[in-house]
């Protein structure tokens, strides 16, 4: 069994009051949900599936494109 390790997005939508996930690494990679916990399960679910559909033609290694988060500042 080969583990693969994905670094997701996590966002927060104040007006529908939900969680909002996605990993760069993989198109298509993206769900909501109502809490933290759940978000991360459904990820979970979400980049299963997309590997499934890439046995075929073999799995991306990890291609990290998040490096961080930066707060920008501007003075208006």
């Amino acid at each position: 069994m080969r583990v693969y390790e994905y670094s997701a997005v996590v966002e927060y939508d104040p007006e529908a009051r939900r969680y909002i996930g996605y990993v760069p690494a993989l198109r298509g990679a993206h769900t909501e949900a109502d809490s933290i916990e759940e978000l991360r399960l459904r990820l979970e679910e979400v980049v299963e599936l997309i590997l499934e559909e890439m046995d075929e033609q073999g799995a991306p290694e990890a291609a990290e494109t998040v490096i961080g988060l930066e707060k920008v500042v501007v003075q208006r």
